[in-house]
């Protein structure tokens, strides 16, 4: 499924693309303590979904703590930018603590 969903996301048009977040959804519901599958979640969702699904992405990154990760910035980014696209105040006031707590250690 990995594979499918990168692929949707590396060569598909914009409907695949979306559902490429649709599908790394799917995944973490199969494995939710899979971190690296998290962040390809959000940074799927937050690309190419709509904004529930992108929405739904962030809640789940958020229940991690933050984890030593080349994409971190990207992820901080992916967060912010879902909160954004959906204007959810909450969740910005949820994404900022997290990204501050993952910054003093890495």
């Amino acid at each position: 499924m990995t594979r499918l969903a990168g692929s949707y996301l590396a060569r598909g048009n914009s409907e695949q693309r979306a559902r490429g977040g649709t599908v790394y959804g799917r995944m973490v519901k199969r494995f939710p303590d899979d971190y690296d599958l998290a962040v390809s979640y959000i940074t799927a969702a937050a690309s190419y979904s709509p904004p529930e699904v992108a929405v739904e992405a962030a809640q789940h990154m958020l229940k991690f703590e933050p984890q030593e990760h080349s994409s971190l910035g990207e992820v901080y980014y992916r967060l912010c930018s879902v909160a954004d696209r959906a204007k959810d105040a909450e969740l910005l006031k949820r994404v900022l603590p997290w990204s501050e707590k993952g910054q003093p250690q890495f």
